[in-house]
């Protein structure tokens, strides 16, 4: 009897997901940066809708202009400015902290790297290391000559 493969969906399901999902992560675009000042003028005329606070940039939706519910998502560098909590909070905007560091630089970066390079030396000097004399590394390059000759 002929041994058949079996064929499971559940895993192409599975890829498929796992794909869908890295190239959301990483194929997304951003949307546009806006100027600083013009940031500070769209928060002074009341046209912005929410801020989400990051490390290193400041995102939110403004309000359009024809009245309708619809938003336009931006971006602006962070500078430090203490003036716009008070701004934000006489205008009522909706603002939050968010956490916009990349997970995955991180992992890479702070715990697989070292742990691979530490590997790798391991691995290394193991190799090294087997040959049949202990703690000697690269071949035995000694000769013995006998006196007589």
């Amino acid at each position: 009897m002929e041994k058949r493969t079996k064929f499971s969906i559940g895993y192409y399901i599975m890829a498929l997901v796992g794909l869908f999902a890295l190239q959301s992560q990483f194929l997304m675009s951003p949307p546009p940066e806006i100027s600083y000042s013009t940031f500070r003028s769209y928060l002074s005329e009341g046209k912005i809708q929410n801020i989400e606070i990051g490390r290193e940039y400041l995102k939110g939706a403004t309000l359009s202009d024809t009245g309708d519910e619809s938003t336009a998502s931006f971006r602006v560098r962070r500078i430090s400015d203490d003036a716009l909590i008070a701004d934000r909070q006489t205008q009522n905007v909706e603002y939050r902290v968010i956490d916009d560091t990349n997970w995955l630089l991180e992992f890479v970066g702070v715990r697989l790297l070292p742990f691979t390079l530490l590997a790798a030396v391991w691995m290394f000097l193991y190799i090294r290391m087997s040959s049949s004399r202990p703690m000697t590394f690269g071949k035995y390059k000694t000769e013995v000559y006998n006196e007589q000759d």
